[in-house]
């Protein structure tokens, strides 16, 4: 009796083991990110490509760019010829056209694209796709004709074409791989292999950035600034045109997070030289210059430490004289020659004395000298920029409601500040100083002063901060939030953009702009016009984005950068 209760117990025991051990979970298969050899200049990663690639074929923003003017006229443009030769080339090397078909049948659960050059397109794809979906693509369906090859005692196959192009695939623990050099197949083979060879994820352009990052994001992107910013084709079609700021990183790590009613995204840069920055205590000023903006305003930005001379030139061309503001001639232009040859001189000219010196005409000038020393006379710790459009009284044309927010270490002088401004754009407005005395303005606890001229322009003193505007209403709502709560995780740098306040206004002022420049009769073949189409469609094809906002902190080495997408619901 005591045996078979001995064994019955024996027996339990090894039955509760074997039920504790199927419910601890099997050890996490090694990133892919293991498995790529060195040298990519960057390397994107999803932990579901299948269902990204599946929703954003099913999304109306796909449907609204294929059908929209602007893809008929970019499929005509000289870059989407140069893709689509590169298309046809790896559709003959392969023997089947690469559509997004094609590409879903071989998108699998986590997958990874890394990106050896820009200018041959050369990578290696890898995704986490089950032996038995693998087999039924027809990548794998095809792979008669190609030639077969084995690397880490894995066969795979490639095949190359007249051109030159390369494809070549593998399929192995529930991995395919898919790339346009055999090196890289094989190099991904041998790691799968626990082979002996360089790769990626022991350089320190990625290393470095992933350790920092932790967690990845639904998708994720690193790259090597250093490598990109040597390629000519990254310093050539680069669309943000600003290779000189990348060049200040080694590299960059940005993960991208996915809900329901944001997209957020974590952006790591990692300084080429040690960053010489404000320290930590310096965001404060920015955070309560920051409260002071409106929760409606339709565009804002804000930095700490700005320069007196790009405050001046800020507060120049945005309040004291917009028409100032113009586009900066391109260093790649020549200027414009003469129309026509001037004279040197007549006689009539015989009579102007030369032995004394030409009176000065500043009339129609911005005299900033007086406000430039007041900048200059202590520390700004920041700045912060508002604007918001609006339909001009007449309901035909868009205005811009301006205000600019300076923040130094010691209190302002109310006094010497409104008569700063006022020497500055006297010599734009009057002789006599007609139209550029002050009002005050003082009631329900606010206080600021008007410009009593027709240039629309009021100011507000609050201790060490100073608060210019071209509206009322808007340095009103400014004063309003004075104890508003402070806005956390500031840190140097800090924007916001409202696309469901400036969309419509933004479609109708660039509408005005190319019905001036229009022709009068224009052709039914012409392509879209740049600023009413082109531009404007950008905003229709987004409309579920509300507003983006970004922070930008310094964290020693690295600059740290979050933006947020708010969409609607």
């Amino acid at each position: 009796m005591k045996k078979n209760l001995l064994r019955a117990g024996i027996g339990l025991g090894g039955v509760c083991v074997a039920v504790l051990l199927s419910q601890v979970g099997q050890p996490a298969p090694p990133k892919l990110s293991e498995f790529v050899p060195a040298g990519p200049v960057l390397y994107l990663e999803a932990k579901d490509f299948a269902s990204l690639l599946s929703n954003w074929r099913a999304s109306q923003v796909r449907e609204h760019w294929l059908s929209s003017a602007d893809y008929s006229a970019f499929s005509q443009s000289h870059l989407f010829m140069r893709l689509d030769e590169v298309y046809k080339d790896y559709a003959g090397a392969a023997g089947f056209a690469p559509d997004t078909s094609m590409l879903q049948s071989i998108a699998g659960s986590e997958s990874a694209l890394a990106l050896y050059d820009i200018g041959k397109l050369e990578f290696l794809y890898m995704t986490r796709l089950p032996s038995a979906k693998a087999v039924e693509t027809v990548l794998w369906r095809s792979r008669a004709n190609f030639t077969p090859r084995k690397a880490g005692g894995v066969d795979f196959y490639v095949r190359t074409d007249a051109s030159g192009r390369v494809v070549a695939f593998a399929s192995t623990d529930d991995v395919l791989l898919l790339a346009t050099r055999e090196d890289l197949i094989a190099g991904a083979l041998e790691l799968m292999a626990h082979g002996a060879r360089n790769k990626m994820s022991d350089e320190g352009w990625f290393a470095r950035p992933s350790r920092a990052a932790g967690g990845a994001g639904d998708l994720r992107l690193v790259m090597d600034f250093a490598a990109l910013g040597r390629s000519p084709h990254f310093r050539s079609h680069w669309i943000q045109r600003n290779v000189s700021l990348v060049r200040q990183y080694t590299s960059g790590i940005s993960d991208l997070f996915l809900s329901a009613g944001a997209i957020r995204e974590e952006r790591l840069l990692f300084h080429a030289a040690a960053p010489s920055t404000e320290s930590s205590a310096d965001s404060q000023p920015l955070a309560e210059a920051l409260r002071l903006v409106p929760d409606d305003a339709g565009f804002y930005r804000g930095w700490a430490g700005p320069e007196p001379g790009e405050t001046l030139a800020l507060l120049t061309a945005k309040l004291l004289n917009p028409a100032v503001a113009r586009a900066e001639r391109s260093p790649d232009l020549a200027p414009s020659a003469p129309s026509g040859a001037t004279a040197a001189g007549s006689e009539a000219d015989l009579d102007i004395r030369i032995d004394e010196p030409e009176f000065p005409d500043d009339s129609g000038q911005l005299l900033p000298e007086a406000l430039q020393h007041l900048l200059n006379a202590d520390k700004l710790t920041a700045a912060v920029q508002v604007e918001e459009t609006r339909p001009a009284a007449d309901a035909v044309f868009i205005g811009t409601n301006r205000a600019l927010v300076v923040v130094r270490q010691s209190a302002w002088d109310a006094a010497a500040v409104r008569e700063a401004i006022a020497s500055a754009i006297e010599g734009m407005l009057t002789t006599m100083r007609l139209g550029v005395e002050w009002t005050e303005v003082n009631r329900e606890g606010l206080r600021y002063f008007l410009l009593d001229g027709l240039v629309p322009l009021a100011v507000a003193v609050e201790g060490n901060r100073l608060i210019v505007a071209n509206s009322q209403p808007l340095i009103e709502r400014m004063l309003l939030r004075t104890n508003a709560p402070l806005p956390p995780n500031i840190g140097i740098y800090a924007a916001g953009f409202r696309h469901d306040r400036e969309g419509r206004n933004f479609g109708v002022w660039m509408r005005q702009l190319d019905n001036v420049r229009a022709p009068v009769n224009p052709s039914a073949a012409a392509p879209p016009q740049f600023l009413s189409q082109n531009l404007v469609s950008l905003s229709d094809t987004l409309p579920q984005v509300r507003s983006a906002t970004i922070t930008a902190t310094e964290q020693g080495e690295t600059m740290k950068q979050t933006v947020t997408y708010e969409l609607a619901r």
